[in-house]
């Protein structure tokens, strides 16, 4: 039995000087009888308390999930998802307006083309002033409006990796009259009408431009590397206004791909990604698509499939833009391609 002077006196905080019968394990102290039974309704109390805030915690939860629609982004995201359709609905009505005035275009210039054969045909037979020279040229020319006739395939979609979501297609017309038409030297030359440049039997680089002019719009150029010892070309765009030379991907505005694999801007190399590497070999057919609107060129490989698309600043490279070929090997050859 412990003696009075090791009793423990009850920790009740009102001063009580009764012994301490009970121990609390949570709080280390001892209380007599009558407080210990005070000490643990306290306890339940605060139990109490924990359980209401529980619920209530519970109630709010269950509320959120039944209302969710009063979320503040709720609001945010219905209105970038109204906004959305309205940007597309917009870009859809600006295409199909704009494949309403390409094919309006050609078939004007067709029709215009037609009624020239027709009024000179009927001359020579009013006349009878033809020859066996006419009748090929006219039957030939009747063969290319045929084959010209506007069909579903003649444009097609281009998609931007640059520009993602609303506004990342246009339209491209299937068709070209790109040819070649200036060499920075003798060491290359231009043939077949311009649709063919042959390079000498030198090794130097050697600067090659297209004829057209390129401000507004998406046009596709196909190329055909039909001599190459798989060395190295370039192919992208250059300013008009940049004078032609030998060392043409040196160039401030020379935007393009070489077939060591390099990105060029602004006259600068760049490594590509080994992943998706830039090919452009002997037999390969490449396609140069040129959005002056979103001011991006596209390069694809039609071989491999591999697309490599380059974003243009126009700052550095201004309109009007024209087909620019750089080639180094020698006999290496280019042929542009009806599309």
């Amino acid at each position: 039995m412990a003696s009075t002077s090791t009793r423990k006196h009850c920790a009740n905080n009102d001063g009580c000087k009764q012994t301490g019968v009970a121990y609390c394990e949570g709080c280390t102290r001892s209380f007599c009888g009558i407080h210990f039974n005070d000490h643990r309704r306290a306890l339940s109390e605060e139990l109490n308390v924990i359980f209401s805030d529980c619920n209530e915690i519970k109630d709010t939860l269950n509320q959120q999930i039944t209302t969710y629609d009063s979320h503040p982004l709720i609001k945010e995201i219905n209105d970038w998802e109204k906004q959305s359709i309205a940007n597309i609905q917009q870009r859809a009505k600006e295409l199909r307006q704009q494949l309403l005035q390409l094919t309006t275009d050609y078939r004007n210039k067709l029709s215009e083309k037609l009624q020239q054969l027709s009024e000179q045909s009927n001359d020579a037979r009013e006349h009878d002033s033809f020859s066996e020279t006419d009748l090929y040229q006219w039957k030939k020319t009747l063969e290319d409006l045929k084959t010209n006739l506007i069909s579903s395939s003649m444009f097609c979609i281009s998609q931007h990796e640059h520009f993602p979501g609303l506004k990342n297609i246009s339209l491209i017309m299937a068709m070209t009259n790109e040819l070649f038409d200036q060499t920075s030297d003798n060491t290359a030359q231009i043939g077949q009408n311009g649709q063919v440049v042959t390079c000498d039997t030198s090794r130097n680089h050697r600067e090659i431009r297209g004829k057209i002019k390129y401000t507004s719009g998406v046009h596709k150029i196909r190329l055909y590397v039909e001599h190459s010892v798989d060395d190295w070309m370039l192919l992208g765009i250059n300013s008009e206004s940049t004078p032609l030379q030998r060392q043409s991907y040196n160039s401030a505005s020379t935007y393009g791909w070489s077939s060591d694999n390099s990105i060029w801007l602004n006259g600068q190399r760049n490594q590509n990604n080994l992943n998706n590497a830039i090919e452009m070999k002997k037999n390969d057919i490449v396609s140069l698509v040129l959005d002056c609107d979103m001011r991006t060129i596209m390069m694809i490989n039609e071989r491999t499939n591999k697309k490599h698309e380059l974003p243009v600043n126009t700052a550095h490279c201004p309109f009007p833009w024209q087909l620019h070929l750089n080639l180094f090997e020698a006999n290496s050859c280019v042929r542009i391609l009806s599309t």
